[in-house]
């Protein structure tokens, strides 16, 4: 949760040190500034429609599978300067957070211990707020690309994601108990809690 919450800070910071820059090498309008530096917050929007999604999918599954999909994303900043194109990533990556946002508060709070979920989910604004500050940094120091720099500086989003959807392969987040009830399989959900509460 806490990789995520750095990546997720990130991409939403990186947006504002790149459309800095871009207006150094075309002239972009203040409608489309406005457009892409809120692109990831409309696609936020999308955490209403997330609940459903993760009732299908399972939360587990869903948390595993967004990082790459939202590494992706940032990724395709590099093939396109298309002020377009670069909203409609944006939106696309604003829905990925949303997934990490509800999907992971959600997992969260099924293993803390009551009264304990509330404070663990103030503290992960910390690391959010480290991945936000992390974008600043190196959307400063980001140079050399010429009329690249700003795609270039969008796409480093990519690197936290990346790095956040490998240590969730290698170290995989537990099932949602909840949801293997909701689906008839108690058994299972019984057994991956004796499993976890035994190393609690």
């Amino acid at each position: 949760m806490v990789l995520g919450q750095i990546a997720c800070g990130y991409a939403l910071g990186i947006s504002g040190t790149a459309l800095s820059n871009v207006a150094k090498y075309i002239n972009i309008s203040d409608l489309w500034t406005g457009l892409i530096g809120a692109g990831s917050l409309i696609g936020l929007a999308g955490s209403l429609l997330i609940g459903r999604l993760s009732d299908k999918i399972g939360r587990r599954k869903l948390l595993m599978i967004n990082m790459y999909i939202f590494a992706g994303l940032t990724l395709l900043h590099l093939l396109t300067a298309n002020l377009l194109l670069t909203f409609i990533i944006r939106i696309g990556i604003g829905l990925m957070i949303a997934v990490d946002y509800t999907v992971g508060n959600a997992l969260l709070t099924e293993w803390l211990p009551k009264g304990e979920d509330s404070k663990r989910q103030s503290h992960l604004l910390i690391y959010w707020t480290i991945g936000f500050i992390l974008s600043y940094i190196a959307g400063t120091l980001i140079t050399g690309f010429g009329a690249y720099t700003w795609q270039v500086i969008l796409a480093t989003g990519a690197v936290p994601a990346i790095i956040t959807a490998l240590f969730r392969s290698f170290f995989p987040l537990p099932a949602s108990p909840t949801w293997l009830a909701s689906k008839g399989k108690v058994k299972k959900a019984n057994k991956i809690i004796s499993k976890h509460m035994a190393f609690a």
